[in-house]
C-alpha cells in the first residue's frame, strides 16, 4: 500500500466508522490524524533519519519544545525547570540529591538526567533508543509529557485521555509539536535568560 493509498483509506474508514481499531490506534498514537489538526499519513516523502541520530533529533525536539534553550527556564506555576522543565520530584525519583540552584545551572547535569528518564521511559514503552524511529519518538514525547502511563493510554487507544487538555496542552498536540520539530530540524542555541 503507497502511503496516498493508506492516507485516503484512513480518511475513508473515520468519515465512514470503519476504521479498525488498529488504524485508529496507530494514526493517534503517532500524531498521523483523527483530531487536534493533525495531518493524516505518516510523513514518508521527509528524509528523516532512525536510530541514535533520532533520538539526538528528539532530545532536542523537547528541548525547543519545553524551554527554547534557556538552561534557567523556570515554570512559576508548576515548578518545572531546566531546559527538559523537569519537576523537582521527578529528579529526585531519578537519584538526583544535589541543589535545584546547581541543577539549574549545569546543561550538560540537565541533559544527563534527561537520557536516564528518557531511557528509563523507552524500557517501560518497549522502545529500543538505538533503533528509534519517529513514531517512536512521539510516544516518548507523549511520556515526557504526561508520564509513561498516559504513553500507554495512548499507545492503547485512549483517545479521551489523547485530547485531555492536560498542563495547557492535549497529549496528541504536544507529540504533534515535538514531530514537527524533529521534521523541521534546527540546532537549538543555549542560554541563560
Amino acid at each position: 500500500m503507497t502511503n496516498q493509498e493508506f492516507t485516503n483509506f484512513c480518511k475513508y474508514a473515520q468519515q465512514n466508522s470503519l476504521a479498525s481499531s488498529l488504524i485508529l490506534k496507530y494514526n493517534r498514537a503517532f500524531g498521523l490524524g483523527g483530531g487536534s489538526g493533525m495531518s493524516y499519513g505518516p510523513p514518508m516523502n521527509q528524509p528523516i533519519s532512525s536510530g541514535s541520530s533520532m533520538y539526538n533529533r528528539y532530545i532536542t525536539a523537547i528541548t525547543g519544545q519545553e524551554s527554547g534553550g534557556k538552561i534557567n527556564a523556570y515554570n512559576n506555576s508548576s515548578g518545572a525547570m531546566g531546559l527538559y522543565q523537569f519537576m523537582p520530584k521527578t529528579l529526585r525519583g531519578l537519584g538526583y540529591q544535589g541543589s535545584f540552584q546547581d541543577f539549574m545551572k549545569n546543561p550538560q547535569l540537565q541533559t544527563q538526567y534527561m537520557n536516564k528518564l528518557t531511557q528509563l521511559n523507552a524500557k517501560s514503552l518497549g522502545i529500543d533508543i538505538n533503533k528509534m524511529t519517529l513514531q517512536q519518538a512521539g510516544l516518548l514525547a507523549a511520556a515526557h509529557y504526561g508520564g509513561v502511563g498516559g504513553a500507554k493510554k495512548i499507545m492503547s487507544g485512549n483517545t479521551g485521555y489523547g485530547n485531555t487538555i492536560y498542563g495547557g496542552k492535549s497529549p496528541y498536540g504536544y507529540m504533534t509539536d515535538v514531530r514537527n520539530r524533529i521534521l523541521n530540524y534546527k540546532p537549538i542555541k543555549y542560554y541563560y535568560r
